[in-house]
């Protein structure tokens, strides 16, 4: 992803058309630069969280709080979101290509 992310920044810093004038220009406010930290935040204390309390748990605490922190609206949603995101992961890595995913204190 970070390779990916560098080549697509520089792509984009060095692609030489103008912006289309049509459409609004969006700024990151104060607002949008905590969101992005969080998510920041929350991705690499995934891998520790994951040593301490195990994968079930660290994906479902770190999606909710993705979910949360773009802008979800309420919890019954975001926590059907946080158990799907959580169980899909799980049925690929987990159960489709058999990869020991971390226990922890929970499972």
């Amino acid at each position: 992803m970070l390779g990916t992310g560098a080549a697509l920044a520089v792509l984009t810093l060095i692609k030489s058309e103008k912006a289309n004038t049509s459409e609004e220009i969006e700024t990151i406010d104060r607002r949008g630069w905590m969101r992005a930290v969080g998510i920041l935040i929350a991705f690499a204390l995934w891998p520790l969280l994951a040593e301490m309390a195990g994968y079930i748990i660290s994906t479902f605490l770190v999606s909710l709080g993705i979910a949360k922190a773009i802008g979800y609206q309420g919890w019954r949603g975001t926590i059907i979101l946080s158990i799907s995101i959580t169980f899909c992961i799980w049925l690929i890595f987990g159960f489709l290509f058999q990869l020991d995913l971390p226990a922890g204190f929970s499972f």
